[in-house]
């Protein structure tokens, strides 16, 4: 009796030892995942949230600075077309 104790004894310890271990490679391959990762993303030549939305700002802006130069344009043209053929 007291050997199969002894024997269940070192199986759970043997167990326990199994579960550490296989614990500490799963940690340690998911660092090792994340780092490549994010090296990967390093090399992409990525923009954050916030690069991009203010570059969409000023893309936006710009837009509405040429519609409202294109409109003032048209409006020039037009008074100088109707300039030309009342004299």
């Amino acid at each position: 009796m007291k050997s199969q104790m002894k024997m269940l004894d070192d199986l759970a310890q043997l167990a326990g030892g199994a579960v550490g271990l296989l614990s500490h490679i799963q940690k340690q391959v998911r660092n090792d995942v994340r780092e490549r990762i994010d090296e990967k993303i390093a090399d992409l030549d990525l923009v954050t949230r916030e690069e991009y939305e203010r570059l969409e700002a000023v893309a936006e802006t710009a837009l509405e600075r040429q519609k409202n130069l294109e409109a003032r344009l048209e409006a020039l043209e037009k008074k100088s077309n109707s300039g030309k053929k009342k004299g």
